[in-house]
């Protein structure tokens, strides 16, 4: 028989422990406000500028990545749970039908009444689709701050290669560049 006493939140409890027992150092933000941040436009930032964006998105980037990657887990653990239990439950249930000798409820059919009978699936349906958009969110900040850091690489390395291609040319003494043409 299935161990009654396992949940989805005993699973999770469990994986993170196997992970904190690697002793991998966790990335922290010592920043007791949390700010808004704004940038402006890339292409009139001064290089100074450019490299306090990548500091700041390159940071938070990893920062993102490191919950999307908790969330992800959690994520997973919840899809597995659900859909491992909904299994268990359909089968139940067609035998339910088949012994009864009646006609089995289709897959949606079937789901529906799980869902309505079943309160411990139906919570776990809730925190996954609550769980699936707090992943979402950390996806779209992901790009975001990723996007940033590409872009400020991009414009100041454009700016340093320009820099290095510009021709050595000194002032003349007397006169104009022109007059030696």
């Amino acid at each position: 028989m299935v161990d009654e006493m396992w949940s989805v939140e005993k699973g999770y409890d469990r994986a993170n422990k196997y992970v904190d027992e690697m002793e991998i150092p966790f990335i922290r933000i010592n920043d007791n406000a949390r700010e808004d941040i704004t940038f402006g436009n890339l292409a009139e930032a001064s290089n100074f500028q450019l490299q306090e964006y990548l500091s700041i998105s390159g940071a938070w980037l990893a920062f993102v990545e490191l919950n999307l990657s908790a969330v992800g887990a959690k994520k997973g653990a919840y899809e597995t749970s659900y859909e491992t239990g909904m299994k268990v439950e359909k089968a139940k249930l067609a035998e339910q039908y088949l012994a009864k000798g009646t006609r089995k409820p289709t897959i949606d059919e079937m789901e529906g009444i799980i869902l309505r009978e079943n309160k411990r699936l139906n919570t776990t349906m809730k925190t996954l689709i609550e769980i699936r958009v707090a992943y979402d969110k950390l996806l779209g900040r992901k790009e975001a701050f990723k996007g940033l850091f590409n872009t400020s690489s991009r414009v100041l390395s454009a700016r340093m290669q320009e820099k290095d291609n510009e021709p050595y040319r000194t002032r003349p003494i007397y006169g104009s560049y022109d007059s030696y043409s």
